[in-house]
């Protein structure tokens, strides 16, 4: 099976962007890789669009790469193990939108190292030392294939900016014409 980085479109033309999650001062929560417990969230979460836009189906806001998703979207890929969907407000100028959060509950080391093209942050790094080990960035990502035990959805362990999906996911995706999509193979 194929496996692809899903990320957001930034040349969707004349798309929206997305500002943080407002109710909450820890938004790297949603990329984390663990499922969240909504009952210690508050009752209401809403990301304010920040410059004004067409609506997608898949967007990431700004600053943390954090998943927002349309209902279509959503209803695409419920029941599939590994995501859990938070509903959110989106709140434009015109417009106010009922989208859903989509976090990734599975976190996994199925980087081949020896064919990725990659930097890890450093001991002591000036902008990010508490993140000494974790990669910093891939310019080409490699999954090893042997590692793999079926899942159709995990960040990348030390890596969550990165968000694998299978073939099988790509092509739920596709058959709606999800916009906002881009998938790179890995």
């Amino acid at each position: 099976m194929k496996y692809f980085r899903l990320i957001d479109d930034i040349n969707f033309p004349q798309r929206w962007y997305l500002g943080d999650i407002l109710e909450t001062d820890d938004n790297w929560q949603f990329i984390n890789g663990h499922k969240i417990n909504d009952k210690l969230l508050p009752e209401k979460l809403s990301v304010l669009v920040y410059l004004d836009g067409k609506p997608m189906d898949f967007t990431t806001n700004e600053a943390y790469c954090v998943p927002i998703v349309s209902s279509r979207f959503k209803k695409q890929l419920e029941g599939i193990d590994g995501l859990q969907f938070l509903p959110v407000t989106v709140k434009g100028n015109l417009y106010e939108l009922s989208y859903f959060i989509m976090v990734v509950t599975n976190k996994k080391n199925y980087i081949n190292e020896e064919l990725s093209e990659f930097s890890k942050f450093v001991e002591n790094d000036p902008i990010r030392p508490d993140k000494a080990g974790h990669y910093s960035w891939f310019s080409k990502l490699v999954i090893d294939p042997s590692k793999l035990k079926g899942e159709d959805v995990f960040r990348v362990d030390k890596g969550e900016l990165y968000l694998v999906v299978s073939q099988k996911i790509k092509e739920a995706i596709e058959e709606i014409n999800a916009t906002g999509t881009v998938f790179i193979e890995v």
